[in-house]
């Protein structure tokens, strides 16, 4: 997020284009590594297959690290192009955000096992997982525009709906066209998430970007972390990750529900001439 934080700051008025292609970037990865993986087919052993992928993320990052040039503009100049604006409560944006890291995180971790442990889609877990990275890299640049269309909290309403949709079909139908399509629904939302919220942020900051991205960053993390745990102990109970995925489906939605409550408390704001701007 550090890396966003610059970009968001370079990009200025024009981030929340930028966010789209910014992001995408990680859904890339991610098919590009799952194609990788299956490339060698296990012929460097599990170590090897981390060196292969430690060395393309060195030639990837120097591209990047030379694009960085000078960096970003000074505070002055993003606190006069935020000034203005309307702004999203942060401390609301961050716990959706958290409710988002917690939820998408157990699909984000046990999908590929769920999928091997059942015989009617073991065969497909390498390929969802793919398929999740190729869904993520063009979904940034869709939810962007659409943001731009429905509002950042609009979008990012819809698209925690619609990922909670992708987590539960696994439960809904063992058929492997519902595990695959709830693959693509789910790498089609989470890095657009991610570029909605983030952007939202920025925007809602007033020339403190980074602090911006660092406070829903670490609702973000912790929800990524406390996620997993929760599920691992859920599933363990159960014998299964059917509860574990219905529980993290439903966190997502409290996220819509935060996200929605935090749009009618900035639109009361706006009618009340409170929307000013501040400090974060």
């Amino acid at each position: 997020m550090a890396a966003a934080a610059l970009v968001f700051e370079a990009a200025g008025p024009r981030r929340a284009k930028v966010s789209g292609y910014f992001f995408g970037g990680v859904g890339l990865g991610i098919a590009v590594s799952g194609a990788l993986i299956l490339g060698v087919d296990g012929t460097v052993g599990w170590r090897g297959d981390w060196l292969v992928m430690a060395g393309l993320s060195v030639l990837l990052i120097l591209p990047a690290w030379l694009w960085l040039g000078e960096g970003a503009p000074d505070q002055a100049a993003a606190a006069a192009r935020t000034a203005g604006t309307a702004r999203f409560p942060l401390a609301i944006l961050a716990l959706a955000y958290f409710c988002e890291g917690a939820g998408y995180i157990v699909s984000g971790t046990f999908l590929v096992s769920i999928l091997k442990a059942l015989p009617e889609t073991a065969l497909y877990g390498e390929l969802a997982w793919i398929l999740v990275g190729l869904a993520g890299a063009p979904s940034c640049i869709l939810w962007a525009a659409l943001g731009r269309r429905l509002g950042l909290p609009g979008a990012l309403v819809t698209a925690h709906l619609v990922q909670a949709v992708g987590i539960v079909l696994p439960v809904v139908s063992p058929h492997p066209a519902a595990a695959l399509v709830g693959a693509a629904l789910f790498g089609g939302t989470f890095m657009g998430i991610t570029t909605l919220a983030v952007t939202l942020a920025t925007q809602s900051a007033t020339g403190h970007t980074a602090r911006a991205v660092g406070l829903v960053t670490a609702a973000f993390g912790l929800g990524q972390v406390l996620g997993p745990v929760a599920a691992g102990l859920v599933a363990e109970r159960s014998g299964g990750f059917n509860d574990a995925l219905i529980g993290a489906a439903a966190v997502v939605v409290l996220g819509a529900a935060l996200l929605t409550a935090g749009s009618a408390l900035q639109a009361a704001r706006r009618a009340s001439g409170q929307d000013r701007p501040r400090p974060v």
